[in-house]
C-alpha cells in the first residue's frame, strides 16, 4: 500500500522522515565537528585525534555503505535504519568514554560503519514511500537533514562553552539523537 492511499499519511511520513534525517545529520556533524576536541581533552595528542576522526570516519563510512549492500536482499530498508540507529547510539556512547587512541579508533570506525548506510537507505525509503511527488519528498527530507547541520553544532557548543568537562556532557546530544532516531523509525514504519 502506498502512502498516498492513506489520508494524511503524506505530510506525517514526510515530516517524520525529515526529522529522522535531521537527527542523522546532527549525529554526523556533531561527531565530525567536536570529536577531535573531545579526544584531545581526554589526553589523546592532537595529531592522533585528527587521524582517529579522519581515518575512522572514511574507512567506517565506506565499510558501512558497501557492507550493507548484500543485506538488502534479506532485510528491509526500514529494518536497516532501525538497527543502524540503535548501533549508532551504543557505539557513540562508548566512543565518548574512550581515552586510549586504539580504543577510540576502533569505536569511531564501528560507529561510522553503522552510520554509513543510514543516509542512502533513508532516501531509498523516501523514494519507495512517495512514488508520486518523489522529488518534493526527497527535497523536503534532505532540507530537514541539512537544518540539522546548522543547528546541532550550535547546540553542542552552547552546552559545552569552554569547559572540556561540559563538552563530554554536551556530546551526549549525539547518542540521544540516535535513540530518538530509533523511536522515529518505529513511528515511520507504522505509516509505511
Amino acid at each position: 500500500m502506498s502512502l498516498q492511499t492513506r489520508t494524511g499519511a503524506w505530510p506525517a511520513a514526510a515530516v517524520l522522515l525529515g526529522f529522522f534525517l535531521f537527527l542523522y545529520i546532527t549525529c554526523e556533524v556533531g561527531v565530525w565537528n567536536w570529536l577531535p576536541r573531545h579526544l584531545i581533552a581526554q589526553g589523546i595528542p592532537e595529531s592522533s585525534a585528527l587521524n582517529i576522526l579522519s581515518l575512522g570516519f572514511a574507512l567506517g563510512l565506506l565499510a558501512g555503505r558497501v557492507g550493507v549492500a548484500p543485506i538488502f536482499t534479506r532485510v528491509s530498508a526500514i529494518n536497516v535504519t532501525l538497527a543502524a540507529s540503535a548501533a549508532m547510539a551504543v557505539t557513540t556512547f562508548f566512543m565518548l568514554r574512550a581515552s586510549k587512541p586504539i580504543t577510540a579508533f576502533a569505536l569511531v570506525f564501528r560507529r561510522w560503519s553503522f552510520h554509513g548506510p543510514v543516509f542512502p537507505t533513508t532516501l531509498a525509503i523516501v523514494g519507495t514511500a512517495f512514488p508520486r511527488m518523489t522529488g518534493t519528498a526527497m527535497g523536503f527530507v534532505i532540507t530537514c537533514g541539512w537544518v540539522g547541520l546548522a543547528v546541532s553544532s550550535r547546540i553542542i557548543g552552547a552546552i559545552a562553552g569552554d569547559d572540556p568537562r561540559r563538552l563530554k556532557k554536551a556530546l551526549l546530544v549525539i547518542p540521544v539523537s540516535a535513540v530518538l532516531m530509533v523511536g522515529l523509525n518505529l513511528a515511520i514504519r507504522s505509516l509505511l
